[in-house]
């Protein structure tokens, strides 16, 4: 696949001898602002996490937004975790409360948000979230 010019300086790579995995982010051809967030990370115990966030919001909220997601998930740890799926599922709730209180305290940020979907890669078991 050819990389449009544009995108050489947001991609990241990560090759294992089980996985190749690239992850590329692109402002597209209307706007001049790329709300998008991604992380592709992998644990200690070879699992391999991959989740991109999209801002939703006016003023550059949708990008914070998208932004607490990507650091919450790249501080994430995930090692030998026994609950993948619950673990997904109960951090994806607790980002969307803290955005959401954000969003309440602070009128500036009324409105913000951010989609969310990621896969954890562990054990030869993909664990979803969105």
């Amino acid at each position: 696949m050819a990389i449009h010019p544009m995108w050489k300086n947001n991609k990241t790579d990560l090759n294992t001898p089980a996985l190749m995995v690239s992850a590329v982010s692109h402002a597209g051809y209307v706007r001049d602002k790329n709300e998008d967030r991604y992380i592709v990370k992998q644990f200690k115990d070879r699992s391999v996490l991959c989740a991109v966030a999209d801002g939703l919001g006016d003023e550059g909220t949708g990008v914070y937004a998208a932004e607490i997601i990507r650091e919450r998930l790249e501080q994430a740890n995930l090692n030998d975790c026994l609950d993948p799926a619950g673990h997904l599922e109960h951090m994806a709730i607790e980002m969307d409360r803290d955005i959401y209180n954000k969003g309440q305290r602070d009128h500036y940020l009324d409105g913000m948000g951010s989609t969310l979907i990621g896969v954890l890669l562990q054990d030869r078991v993909a664990y979803w979230v969105h």
